[in-house]
């Protein structure tokens, strides 16, 4: 999927440029005013079912009952993917929450799908040991930090 998310975002970044091209964009700078009012408290709850959200986001499913079911299938392979999945669902969302994201995305699993991508791929590709349970901690929390680095490069854009 890299190539198609570089050529869309080179396609979002030139048509600033493009009179004939009409792109429902807003190129002005966001105001990143660091006073802003939301909550970053969430309730367990909460952040329980973010976290299944987060495993359902993967296919842009906003569901708990589809993450659920999501989740109950990688189990059907792989009981040690599952986990990692889950894992890095609750290790994105915890990363999310501890840099101030409105706990609002977190509940909605924003924070979560990434981070499960990522720990699951290096629990799942290379061989188990602490050294892989370290970079796929280590992958969890830049994904996350990764992330909000492109929100903030494409908040701009109007994306």
């Amino acid at each position: 999927t890299l190539p198609f998310n570089l050529a869309t975002m080179l396609l979002f970044l030139a048509s600033a440029n493009m009179s004939r091209v009409n792109v429902p964009l807003s190129p002005e700078l966001p105001d990143y005013d660091a006073s802003a009012e939301y909550s970053t408290k969430i309730s367990a709850s909460d952040f329980f079912l973010g976290t299944i959200r987060g495993i359902g986001q993967v296919f842009l499913a906003d569901n708990v009952i589809s993450g659920v079911l999501i989740l109950v299938g990688i189990a059907a392979c792989s009981r040690i993917s599952a986990l990692s999945a889950y894992l890095g669902s609750t290790l994105g969302a915890a990363m999310a929450l501890a840099t101030g994201v409105p706990s609002e995305l977190v509940a909605v699993g924003m924070y979560g799908f990434n981070a499960s991508l990522s720990v699951t791929a290096m629990l799942m590709f290379y061989t188990p040991s602490v050294g892989a349970i370290v970079l796929a901690l280590l992958s969890g929390i830049m994904t996350v930090v990764g992330q909000q680095g492109l929100e903030t490069m494409l908040q701009p854009l109007g994306i």
